[in-house]
């Protein structure tokens, strides 16, 4: 058997990871995002809040219809 049938293709060098920076701290950032809502969301939730709101108080304006009828019947 020629030597070339028997060798085998040998990786040496690990798996590139191209831009695994750039995920780890997008993952980081996504997670200080999601805690500080959380943390907001929890914070005001368990407070009740008073609040007086005057408005003033809305009518419908007076209107005066007048139906007169066309005499045939309907």
């Amino acid at each position: 058997m020629p030597t070339e049938e028997r060798m085998t293709d040998v990786n040496t060098r690990g798996p590139q990871r191209a831009g695994g920076g750039s995920t780890m701290l997008l993952g980081l950032l996504l997670l200080v995002v999601l805690v500080l809502v959380v943390w907001l969301v929890m914070r005001g939730g368990g407070q009740e809040a008073d609040v007086d709101v005057n408005v003033p108080q809305v009518e419908a304006p007076d209107v005066n219809v007048e139906v007169k009828s066309s005499g045939d019947g309907t």
